[in-house]
């Protein structure tokens, strides 16, 4: 069993790598850092396996969906504005990451 330090949000399993996904949430706004993607290799789920931190911005992540080869996921990001940018881009966005290499 593996205990994380946040509250979350979403669940989603990833047969073909057997990870666990999750979206990290808050019940107050006040960093938008508290929301984000994480995932767990059940293959070693000892107290020594690292959760691991597959996002890294100022947007709020959800509706997670594995794409149809297993290699993506799929999820939408909503932006509640940002301090790192110059402008507030609103607008809800489809964003996709590779579970292999990383890559969005």
């Amino acid at each position: 069993m593996k205990n994380v330090s946040f509250l979350i949000g979403e669940l989603l399993f990833v047969p073909f790598e057997e990870k666990l996904l999750m979206t990290s949430v808050s019940s107050l706004i006040e960093d938008l850092q508290d929301f984000e993607i994480y995932s767990i290799d059940l293959r070693n789920i000892s107290s020594s396996s690292p959760l691991v931190r597959l996002t890294d911005n100022e947007v709020i992540e959800h509706d997670l969906q594995l794409s149809v080869d297993g290699i993506h996921i799929l999820y939408q990001t909503r932006s509640l504005g940002s301090s790192r940018r110059k402008f507030n881009n609103s607008q809800a966005r489809l964003c996709s990451l590779n579970l292999i290499d990383g890559h969005s």
